[in-house]
């Protein structure tokens, strides 16, 4: 026997469109209840990335310090040995001549040195104490322009200049401070290449730092010395004619170039410059 709904229809479409909103709304709090498990799965994995990458960065820091550290030990240790090898060289007075010879080469005439003593001082640096005797005051002011001139000399100090009782000569004392690579280079290519410098400069140009190093090319059987310098110049027209001056060395200089920036200048109107130069062997 077949079944009569006695409901009236539009009941039973109140019914059917609530069944229908109660499903929406279902679905929509299933939607809702997934995006936020999503965007708290999001924020957890976004949370972690962070401290990992924080973790990451902190360890890279201690790294890099590590290096620094490293990398002062190494320049301490370095700096350490070489006052020991020079400490050790000066022991040896047979090197000692690469320091007085450079004294002979730039003593002039008027100039008598009765007194020079090389040593390491207390801040380890290496000085030369020296006494002497002047024919007169002007002896004694270009002496003092010609040594600071050379590029074995850091600087120079006179702690007295008088006139010697019963004469008319002039003593004056004092200390150089010297390059420690006066002692610690003895290679004959390290000074040609400073004499072929020291020939093409004057008071306008001075040399600053300076490195040879000899290069022998096994694949062309080529040896030459590769020079490299840097400076200050206290007049243009000097510097410019620096280059130009060196390469009529051709004897010597197979090649070499010279650069700066005449519109750079430091604020004592000084122009700072560099070369390279490659150099036949003698």
């Amino acid at each position: 026997m077949s079944s009569i709904n006695l409901l009236p229809k539009k009941i039973r479409f109140k019914e059917s469109e609530e069944k229908q909103k109660r499903i929406f709304f279902a679905f929509s709090a299933l939607l809702l209840i997934i995006s936020v498990i999503s965007y708290l799965g999001v924020y957890i994995e976004k949370t972690i990335a962070s401290e990992k990458s924080e973790g990451l960065s902190l360890e890279m820091k201690k790294v890099s310090a590590d290096i620094e550290k490293e990398i002062e030990n190494n320049e301490l240790l370095l700096t350490k040995n070489e006052i020991k090898d020079i400490a050790k060289i000066l022991n040896d007075h047979d090197y000692f001549s690469k320091a007085f010879s450079v004294i002979q080469d730039t003593t002039t005439d008027n100039i008598c040195l009765e007194e020079s003593i090389l040593s390491l001082d207390k801040n380890e640096d290496l000085i030369m104490d020296i006494n002497g005797t002047a024919n007169n005051y002007s002896a004694v002011v270009n002496q003092i322009a010609i040594f600071k001139n050379s590029y074995w000399i850091d600087s120079v100090e006179i702690n007295n200049i008088s006139r010697e009782e019963n004469t008319n000569n002039i003593i004056f004392s004092g200390n150089l401070k010297f390059k420690k690579e006066v002692v610690l280079f003895h290679e004959d290519y390290w000074d040609s290449g400073l004499l072929l410098l020291s020939s093409k400069i004057d008071r306008y140009l001075s040399i600053d730092k300076y490195s040879a190093e000899l290069k022998e090319m096994s694949d062309s059987n080529e040896s030459f010395v590769q020079v490299r310098f840097s400076g200050i110049a206290y007049d243009a027209k000097k510097l410019i004619s620096l280059e130009n001056n060196l390469k009529q060395m051709s004897a010597f200089v197979k090649n070499v170039s010279v650069v700066y920036d005449l519109n750079k200048k430091n604020d004592d109107n000084t122009i700072n410059f560099s070369g390279e130069m490659k150099l036949n062997i003698l």
